[in-house]
């Protein structure tokens, strides 16, 4: 829940400043802008704004002022970038104090509740292995594979989201850390039937479970 709610935030913030970034591309020095061509500065705003629907924020915002500041010093050298770099120096004082305001006072606790959720989801595991490995034991990854479910859907920043992605998680580092091959396929195994339990209940075609699958569960031994 705090994971989503913390990308949202972001991706507004980035979206403000590269909107804030195109605009001052077309404007004039006088007020800090590039006096670049309106129709270039509105394509890339579209190009910035892209990459933070595709969760790329971080980048978009570093290339759009790169873009920025580069086009304004090779205009007017570096007096004219002079404003703007002392307004991104501002900018990531403030982001620097906002973030460890939010380490000291929201960090720790969304820390604790992650760590509650794996091991609320490694028990729940565990216990669910032994139904799993009588149910599922006689079919392969292959037989569930195209299984198509219209419902329910594992929803992203959900409490079900993260046990199944922290449990699979485990699985894989617990296989990485294997000394021999006996180890790397019993955890191998683990993480099949992981992968049939994911699929039998929502589907293959759900996102999110094919984003689970194929980080951390496509094991080979």
């Amino acid at each position: 829940m705090l994971k989503g709610i913390k990308e949202i935030f972001i991706g507004f913030c980035g979206f403000l400043w590269v909107t804030l970034v195109a605009t001052l591309m077309a404007n004039t020095r006088d007020i800090g802008g590039a006096e670049i061509s309106g129709f270039l500065a509105f394509l890339l705003w579209i190009v910035f704004a892209f990459l933070i629907v595709k969760k790329h924020t971080i980048i978009s915002c570093i290339l759009s002022t790169s873009i920025l500041l580069v086009a304004k010093i090779s205009k007017f050298g570096m007096d004219g970038a002079a404003f703007n770099i002392e307004a991104l120096a501002q900018l990531i004082g403030f982001c620097v104090v906002g973030f460890l305001l939010y380490k000291l006072f929201l960090g720790n606790s969304y820390d604790s509740s992650k760590n509650s959720d794996r091991r609320v989801v490694e028990s729940n595991y565990e216990r669910s292995s032994i139904v799993a490995s009588d149910q599922y034991d006689n079919r392969s990854y292959q037989d569930v594979q195209n299984v198509e479910k219209v419902s329910p859907q594992l929803a992203s920043g959900s409490n079900e989201y993260w046990e199944y992605e922290n449990a699979a998680e485990s699985i894989y580092r617990d296989f990485c850390h294997a000394r021999n091959t006996d180890e790397r396929r019993y955890h191998k195994s683990r993480g099949d039937k992981l992968k049939i339990m994911l699929l039998s209940e929502y589907g293959s075609q759900d996102q999110c479970v094919r984003y689970i699958i194929d980080t951390y569960l496509d094991l080979r031994v």
